[in-house]
This record gives C-alpha cells, sequence and structure tokens, in this order.
C-alpha cells in the first residue's frame, strides 16, 4: 500500500472521530450538564441544611414527661374484726326504804332521803292538812303513811313541799269510792292500774295568796277497803321582792313523776279485815333505826325496811 492510502485512511478516520472537546457543543452541554449538577448539588444542601434545623427545632420544644407504667393495685383484704361489746352503763339508783301495814295489806318504796311519817290515827284525832281538803274530814278514814320531800331538793325555786300520802276507808262501797277522787262535779276522772289495781284519779289545784297547791287524787278498791292515795306540790312566792329574780318556778311535771314512782311501787296483797284494827307491823332489816318522827307513835308505827343500792 502506498503512503498516500495510508494517510488517506488516517485522514478518513480522523475525520469520522473528530476531537469533541474541542467542539464548542459539546462544551455547552457539558457546561450546562455541571451547571445542573451544581444546582441539584446546591438543592440537596438545602433541603439538608431545613431538615437539620426542623430536627433541632422539634428537639428543642417541651417534652411531656414519660408515663410511668401503673403498677398492678393489689386487692384490698379486710380483716374481719371482731364486734366491740357494748359498755355496759350500770346506773346507781338512790337507796329505798319500804313501807309495809300487815293490817291493811299495803306496801311501797320511797328514797330513804325522804322523811316518813306513819300514824295510827284514832277517830277525832287531827289529821294531815292534805287528807282534809281532799275527804272533807270524813272520820272513818285512817290516815297510815305520808313521805314528804326534803325542802332543800329544790333550791332556788319556790317549792315548798312535795308529799305522797295514803289512807284507807272501810266504810265505802266500790262505787262510792271510786267517786271520793272526784274533789268537785267538774273534775275530769281517768284511770290508772298499779300493779293490779284500778285506781280512779282527778287532778286539782288552788291558789291561796302566795300559797300555791296542786295534787291528784286516787282511790282503788280492794279487800273491801277503799285505799286512798295523794299526791300533792306546795310552792309559795318569796316574801322579799329583791330575791323575786333568784327564784324560778319549780318544774311540777318533775316533782309528780318522782311522786309517782313511789305510786307504781303500791302493792295491795288480800287480808281479811278484822272486826278491830290492829296497829301496823314494825319490821326492819336494819333494827334500831326506825324512820319516823316525833309526831308518830313509835309502837304503832311502821318501820321502813332500807333497801341497798342496785349497782
Amino acid at each position: 500500500m502506498k503512503q498516500s492510502d495510508r494517510f488517506n485512511d488516517v485522514t478518513t478516520t480522523t475525520r469520522r472521530n473528530p476531537d469533541t472537546t474541542s467542539d464548542p457543543k459539546w462544551i455547552g452541554k457539558y457546561r450546562a450538564a455541571i451547571l445542573g449538577s451544581s444546582l441539584m448539588l446546591v438543592g440537596l444542601l438545602g433541603v439538608y441544611g431545613c431538615t437539620k434545623k426542623s430536627e433541632q427545632n422539634i428537639s428543642a420544644l417541651p417534652t411531656a414527661p414519660p408515663v410511668a407504667a401503673s403498677a398492678p393495685v393489689a386487692p384490698v383484704v379486710t380483716a374481719a374484726v371482731a364486734p366491740v361489746a357494748a359498755k355496759r352503763i350500770v346506773q346507781r339508783r338512790s337507796p329505798t326504804a319500804t313501807y309495809a301495814n300487815d293490817a291493811y295489806g299495803i306496801s311501797f318504796r320511797y328514797p330513804l332521803s325522804y322523811k316518813l311519817k306513819a300514824w295510827d290515827v284514832p277517830t277525832g284525832d287531827a289529821k294531815p292538812a292534805a287528807l282534809e281538803a281532799s275527804t272533807g274530814g270524813d272520820p272513818a278514814e285512817v290516815p297510815l303513811a305520808t313521805v314528804q320531800m326534803p325542802q332543800s331538793m329544790y333550791p332556788k325555786t319556790d317549792f315548798d313541799d312535795g308529799y305522797f300520802s295514803v289512807s284507807a276507808n272501810r266504810n265505802l262501797t266500790e262505787k262510792t269510792c271510786q267517786q271520793s277522787a272526784m274533789v268537785d262535779e267538774d273534775s275530769k276522772v281517768m284511770t290508772q292500774t298499779v300493779n293490779g289495781v284500778q285506781f280512779n284519779w282527778t287532778d286539782n289545784s288552788t291558789t291561796e295568796g302566795d300559797y300555791h297547791s296542786e295534787w291528784r287524787s286516787y282511790a282503788g278498791f280492794a279487800n273491801g277497803v277503799c285505799y286512798q292515795v295523794q299526791l300533792g306540790l306546795s310552792t309559795s312566792a318569796v316574801p322579799d321582792s329583791a330575791d323575786q329574780s333568784t327564784v324560778k318556778e319549780v318544774n311540777s311535771a318533775r316533782v309528780f313523776a318522782r311522786l309517782n314512782s313511789i305510786l307504781s311501787s303500791v302493792k295491795i296483797r288480800p287480808v281479811v279485815m278484822p272486826t278491830l284494827e290492829p296497829p301496823a307491823r314494825a319490821s326492819s332489816e336494819t333494827p334500831g333505826t326506825p324512820a319516823v318522827d316525833g309526831n308518830a307513835t313509835i309502837g304503832q308505827s311502821t318501820v321502813p325496811t332500807v333497801e341497798a343500792p342496785k349497782q
């Protein structure tokens, strides 16, 4: 082959594969590619920076405290508690005495601090004023006993006297006995049964000057005898007007409640009434300590039996 032919071949080859680096069109495309890559890189860096800043801002926000896992609640076991025994309240009662009359088969209890007067009064002798007011001075009525409250029982009040009295009358029938409880025709008659014996009773009052009296008259029939009982209260005004401000009216309901407790203890047992009335039995659990005053006849009066206070 000729040298000229080789040259021609080379030239032809060179023409077919020109140097593209020196081509202006290629340079423009290259520059465009580089510029596009740069812009893409810048965009990626911007996105990365924004993402990083967002993560920092989020981390800077206050976070809620972690919620602790709730521990399982153990079941509450209630132990059986033994019932507490109620405290026993011991009420001490005032010592009491007992009056008993064998001739009429009647007895009752009264506080030992009260004063007992027992009578065996013959016909025509003086009687308690309370009995005179209620019976009109019936000579057949025999006073048996009277119990008086201490005057010092209600201090700084107008209390003057409180009493419980009992008498017997064998000349009254059952009908007239029931009517004897009426002081006047307008009296309201009520009934009360005391240990098996029915009593008719009335509520009465009177005022004379500075003295005021209230009493309840009872009448019950048993053993062929009319048993007449009276509960009474007397009050009086203080003479000195300067002391009126310190004196109060006594509570009459409380006074009668105490007297009624004596009435509720009255017991009448069956007895045969003799032709002549024998004296009352004298009996005492504590010999030598009669509870009667000088107005009573010791040989004919019932001496009370002292009962020990109940615990």
